[in-house]
């Protein structure tokens, strides 16, 4: 069978939208995965150089029936990174990366994991607790007089859409559809999430619905009029942490809320109408 030339005209549509694609012989997803990964490996491998006399790419060569080395010198890299307070994303995604490099010795990694799940275990867990409507209330009205409108926009989205503060930060106008932009007597807005972090596992389209007249309103004056490609916030994701910060300061927070906290799941008591919070869409 001739497999140079798309064999049907239905081949040949999905050899065109293919076209810019490459795709790699790996399980992830996304090219900043790998490009983490990589630079995670680096990381490993100064840390080879530095303390074990070896490096990566002479690990990688371990003959099989000693492939148990890797896994140990995995652990003791992990309880490394566990001592000088690193992330969890590191030991994890530096397994990965070798199981990835080198992937016939997944199954020799059961030490490495074994530590990464006591890591998990063990970690101090600081649960995001959910920002109660009064507070994001007062933090607008703040961010509105200081003449943050921005920031109100964003927090504003972020809340009311039940979104990640990450898939906001990536969002450009165009991403954010909103009634000037739909059908006449069109009352909310749509915002349309890039890369959704359920995709490998729910629906890759996913949008979020926003139906309060206010926050619809202030989404507009903040957005409405940028071009399409701008984001919706252009600053750095820390520009934002402070000022959501010296916002709750302004009214005396003890233990001010994070960025995160935008996103918490909230109880039935916030959903109400004028404040209604709807499920993603999902296609």
């Amino acid at each position: 069978m001739d497999l140079s030339a798309p064999r049907t005209p239905a081949d040949a549509r999905r050899a065109e939208l293919r076209r810019p694609l490459q795709i790699v012989a790996d399980r992830v997803i996304r090219p900043v995965t790998r490009a983490n990964r990589a630079r995670l490996l680096e990381d490993f491998d100064g840390w080879l150089r530095t303390t074990q006399d070896t490096n990566l790419a002479d690990l990688l060569k371990t003959p099989w029936e000693q492939v148990e080395r890797i896994s140990a010198l995995l652990v003791q890299f992990g309880q490394q990174l566990f001592r000088t307070g690193s992330p969890y994303y590191r030991c994890s995604e530096t397994i990965n990366g070798i199981a990835a490099a080198r992937p016939g010795i997944r199954r020799s990694l059961s030490a490495a994991w074994d530590l990464a799940f006591a890591w998990l275990t063990e970690e101090p867990h600081a649960h995001h607790r959910a920002l109660p409507k009064g507070i994001l209330l007062a933090v607008l009205s703040a961010a509105l007089t200081w003449g943050w409108l921005l920031e109100a926009g964003v927090f504003a989205l972020a809340w009311s859409g039940l979104l990640r503060i990450g898939e906001v930060l990536a969002a450009t106008r165009k991403d954010l559809i909103l009634p000037r932009d739909a059908a006449p007597d069109t009352t909310f807005a749509l915002l349309q999430i890039r890369a959704p972090k359920t995709r490998g596992r729910a629906a890759k389209h996913q949008a979020s619905h926003v139906d309060p007249p206010d926050v619809v309103e202030l989404l507009d004056l903040a957005f409405g009029a940028l071009p399409q490609t701008s984001r919706l916030w252009p600053m750095s994701a820390g520009t934002l942490r402070r000022r959501f910060k010296l916002l709750q300061a302004r009214f005396g927070l003890m233990a001010p809320m994070v960025l995160p906290t935008l996103s918490s799941p909230r109880s039935d008591q916030e959903a109400q109408p004028g404040c209604s919070i709807a499920p993603r869409i999902r296609t």
